[in-house]
C-alpha cells in the first residue's frame, strides 16, 4: 500500500466544513464503513442491500472506464477499489477528507474488495482544491460525495479545470428529490 499524499495538513482538515462529524472515530465505529478485517462481511451486505454497488457497477457498464481517475470524497475507498480492478486504468487518487477512514480504513476496503492497491494514491486533501495539473483526469467519480458539497459550484469549477477534453464526471448514489418534497 502506498503511503498516503498530504494536499491539506490535519489543521486545514478541521476547519472543514462537517469536519467533525467526518473525523470523529467513535461516531464512525457505528457505521458499516468501519470494518478492521476484510471477512467483516457488513460493509458488502450493506453495499449490497442499498444498491449501491450495483448502481456503481451498471454506471461504470454504460461508460468507457480508462486512464487516470479522481475519486472524490473517497470514504474508505470502495469505488476505488472496484474501479482498479480495470485493466484500462492506469492510476486513481482517492482524495478524502476523514484522515482515519484513508489511513487506517480504506486498507482493509481496498483487500475487501479484491483492489489493486498499487493503483491507488490515498491522498487527505479537499474536494475544492485539487493538486493536479489541468485536464489531468480522465474521469471523475462523485459516489454519495455531491450532496455533502458545501459550494457544488466550487467543486464543478474545480472538476472542470483538471477533467480532460472529453472526459466525465460519474455521479452515483445521490437522492433524487422530487418537486413536491421541495415545496
Amino acid at each position: 500500500m502506498k503511503e498516503i499524499e498530504f494536499w491539506i495538513d490535519k489543521e486545514e482538515v478541521s476547519k472543514m466544513y462537517t469536519a467533525d462529524y467526518w473525523n470523529n472515530i467513535e461516531e464512525d465505529k457505528k457505521k458499516v464503513w468501519w470494518i478492521k478485517d476484510p471477512n467483516d462481511g457488513k460493509l458488502m451486505d450493506y453495499l449490497s442491500k442499498s444498491g449501491l454497488k450495483q448502481e456503481f457497477e451498471i454506471a461504470l457498464e454504460n461508460s468507457k472506464i480508462q486512464g487516470k481517475i479522481l475519486d472524490l470524497a473517497a470514504g474508505t475507498c470502495w469505488t476505488s477499489a472496484i474501479v482498479s480492478r480495470y485493466d484500462s486504468v492506469e492510476e486513481i487518487d482517492a482524495v478524502e477528507f476523514s484522515y482515519h477512514r484513508i489511513n487506517e480504513l480504506a486498507p482493509t476496503t481496498i483487500e475487501t474488495l479484491d483492489g489493486n492497491p498499487s493503483k491507488i494514491n490515498r491522498i487527505l486533501g479537499s474536494f475544492y482544491n485539487i493538486k493536479r495539473d489541468k485536464e489531468y483526469y480522465d474521469v471523475i467519480i462523485l459516489s454519495q460525495a455531491y450532496h455533502h458539497a458545501e459550494f457544488p459550484l466550487k467543486l464543478f469549477h474545480e472538476c472542470d479545470r483538471v477533467l480532460k477534453k472529453g472526459g466525465y464526471i460519474l455521479i452515483v448514489g445521490e437522492h433524487i428529490i422530487g418537486f413536491k418534497n421541495i415545496i
